[in-house]
């Protein structure tokens, strides 16, 4: 899909392979999505615009956000915190 369809924004264009899994991270005004497939962990600052990356140590297939701080994340291996 490009970035300029008509009535649709790109946020940032991370060159994902499989992007999914977007949250809303309404404490923080942040959005979360990962790629399953290069892997990688996406944080979008509404406000600032401002985009971190993590790649993590295997594919992430889920995630929610934690109450304090990092996430609780999904893999083949079971479920694990990342901070």
């Amino acid at each position: 899909m490009s970035c300029n369809a008509k009535g649709i924004n790109c946020v940032a264009n991370t060159a994902d392979v499989l992007g999914e899994v977007p949250v809303w991270d309404t404490i923080n005004g942040c959005l979360w999505w990962v790629d399953v497939l290069k892997p990688a962990i996406h944080r979008m600052d509404y406000p600032s615009g401002k985009l971190c990356s993590w790649t993590p140590p295997e594919k992430i297939h889920s995630f929610g956000l934690r109450k304090e701080t990092g996430l609780i994340v999904a893999s083949r291996k079971g479920f694990a915190f990342y901070d």
